[in-house]
């Protein structure tokens, strides 16, 4: 009866240990190397590089935000009375177009904007990128540009880290979330 014991044992440890290991690869849509045979992402995702990409699309804000210690969620900035007493929300409502030449212009999306309304920002002017850095410099402004750093960068969407000052001491990260507008 100890063999059997013995035999059983084995078949079971060998039926058992013959689950095949998912198949790794990028599992993100967004990517240029996706695979959908992929069940479990490796982290081999990469992305289109920043500058191709930038002039692919016309791009809006869909928020600002910023997160404060102690607070259970982010702060919109754009939905704050903070920011919206001092800038109507006709200048959050922008199309940013970037060209192949290193020019950056703004147009009014009109969503929030009525047809008599003009947004109060201009961020038109020049931009570049160096590897996950995009800086902006406006006409005029060439002593202080916009530096943002880009985190989680897909094919439609990217996070634009910059110092947004809380207080007249205190300066945090905000996140703009810049995505493609959908033909």
């Amino acid at each position: 009866m100890k063999i059997h014991h013995i035999i059983f044992s084995f078949l079971l440890f060998t039926f058992s240990s013959c689950e095949e290991d998912p198949v790794t690869g990028c599992t993100d849509v967004n990517a240029i190397n996706y695979s959908s045979q992929a069940e479990e992402d490796d982290g081999s995702c990469t992305y289109q590089l920043l500058s191709e990409l930038l002039q692919m699309h016309t791009w809006y804000v869909e928020s600002v935000t910023i997160e404060i210690e102690g607070l259970s969620e982010p702060i919109d900035l754009l939905n704050t009375p903070l920011v919206t007493d001092d800038i109507p929300v006709c200048s959050h409502d922008n199309l940013f177009f970037f060209s192949e030449a290193g020019d950056v212009t703004m147009d009014d999306h009109l969503v929030e904007c009525g047809e008599d309304e003009e947004s109060l920002i201009d961020l038109s002017g020049s931009w570049m990128v160096d590897g996950t850095t995009l800086t902006i410099v406006q006409e005029g402004q060439e002593d202080a540009p916009y530096v943002l750093e880009v985190e989680n960068q897909t094919s439609n969407s990217m996070n634009l880290i910059f110092p947004y000052t809380y207080s007249t001491t205190t300066v945090i990260p905000a996140k703009i979330l810049l995505l493609a507008l959908e033909d």
